[in-house]
């Protein structure tokens, strides 16, 4: 693909820069006769030139808007809130256990519950907390049909869909998620103990105006015998929700299970929070996991800042090429804008020269160009409109939180493109002042 933009670019650029001298045929008599500097270019070449400025603003325009939709984009991307605090100062590592070793449920939970006392013990680390999904990592919803203790009796293709979380004592603490009500999981919800479960925010609106604390909720649907019955919790705590699987989408209906309750779980993660450089630990984390178990590996050491930049890689690398792509068209653009200005200077030169010698200010003159080049900008502009509304109505899937007509961003657009065309006109514009109206009448 570069060879062929390469290969597109030299041939057009060669195509066009000769198209000019193969064509024109210039009358030499008429040419050095006196008066003939304004015959190398006619005012229909000066049309054709101004439309062409039009069209790279109105071009221009449609594309630095949508750089400015994505950019808008990007930033509510990247600072909406996904539930969970201080995301820069939590390391995250994924501790699979070792299937040889770890032969019973028994043999896994002590993996786990070891590994925490060991992570409590390094220097700098302030909580730590066992989970199968980190908010934010490369994980998938595993959504399961739930039924609500009062609901009565429902169609099962018509139960509602829920997620289930693992998560040790202080892991709500630690991700500093709220605990709207009841409490979080504590030592004593072990596999003795009743199951419980905590539910999200958007899980609770499952039970309506009831309070879910102190009722139960089953998951999946009941199987004829010998099958076991599908699993019952009782809820002891609401918290606030939390974005666990993408940036941009509202958080699923969740519950999380106590770990003591779960001693068969394998596939977890740990997490270490800390009040410094939480990349410091991961040596310390490292050795804390051999020291439980030498034969246990460890991947995946990154913290959660990490993981969230990457769940917004892709919008930003798309923000980054188009912004490019519209810093060039602008460019380009305010060249073009300039070069016609001088090229429109140089023609009038007599004219000017006239006008100062008859008593027109130099301000006049200034004006006078000025006027020209932001007639053709802002022709550019309001065709251009139309463009940059083509542009954000496709980009509309690609936007979060920014409506594909923001006023802002069109605004801003528009004031850059009228004060950077302006300065583009300025040169040519202080070159037409400075004429000597008397060596300009002598010149024709």
């Amino acid at each position: 693909m570069l060879l062929f933009a390469l290969g597109i670019s030299l041939v057009t650029g060669i195509g066009f820069g000769a198209l000019p001298a193969l064509t024109v045929r210039p009358a030499l008599v008429s040419s050095l006769k006196d008066g003939a500097a304004q015959a190398g270019d006619s005012s229909r070449g000066l049309r054709i030139r101004s439309g062409l400025v039009v069209a790279q603003v109105a071009v221009g325009f449609a594309l630095v808007t949508a750089a400015g939709l994505l950019l808008q984009s990007l930033y509510q991307l990247s600072t909406t809130d996904l539930g969970f605090k201080q995301p820069d100062k939590i390391l995250s590592a994924e501790v699979y256990g070792n299937f040889t070793k770890q032969a019973t449920a028994q043999d896994t939970l002590r993996l786990y519950t070891g590994l925490i006392d060991r992570a409590r013990t390094i220097p700098g680390v302030t909580a730590v907390a066992v989970t199968n999904a980190v908010p934010q990592g490369n994980i998938t919803p595993g959504l399961q049909p739930v039924h609500v203790e009062g609901e009565g009796d429902v169609d099962p293709a018509h139960l509602p869909q829920v997620d289930g979380n693992i998560a040790s004592e202080d892991y709500f603490s630690m991700l500093g998620i709220p605990i709207l009500a009841g409490r979080a999981f504590t030592a004593t919800d072990t596999a003795d103990a009743q199951p419980v479960a905590i539910i999200n925010q958007t899980m609770a609106r499952l039970w309506g105006k009831r309070n879910p604390v102190g009722t139960t909720f089953t998951i999946g649907q009941a199987a004829a015998a010998p099958s076991p019955p599908p699993p019952t919790y009782r809820v002891v705590g609401v918290v606030g929700d939390v974005r666990q699987y993408n940036v941009d989408r509202p958080a699923l209906s969740e519950y999380y299970l106590p770990l003591l309750q779960l001693p068969g779980a394998t596939g977890l993660l740990v997490l270490l929070k800390t009040a410094g450089d939480p990349d410091s630990l991961a040596n310390s984390l490292r050795q804390a996991v051999r020291a439980v178990d030498p034969q246990v590996p460890i991947e995946n050491v990154r913290t959660l800042q990490l993981l969230r930049e990457n769940k917004i890689k892709t919008p930003k690398l798309g923000a980054f090429l188009l912004l490019v792509f519209a810093l060039l068209a602008l460019v380009i653009t305010l060249t073009g804008l300039g070069a016609v200005i001088a090229t429109t200077v140089s023609q009038r030169t007599r004219e000017f020269g006239v006008r100062m010698a008859l008593g027109a200010s130099r301000g006049s003159v200034l004006a006078m160009v000025l006027r020209q080049g932001a007639w053709m900008v802002g022709v550019g502009l309001a065709v251009g409109l139309g463009g940059a509304l083509l542009c954000g109505r496709a980009l509309k899937s690609y936007l979060y939180q920014t409506p594909p007509t923001s006023p802002i961003v069109y605004g801003v657009v528009a004031a850059l493109f009228v004060v950077a065309g302006l300065f583009a006109c300025l040169g040519p514009a202080r070159r037409a002042t400075t004429i000597d109206p008397l060596r300009a009448l002598r010149a024709d």
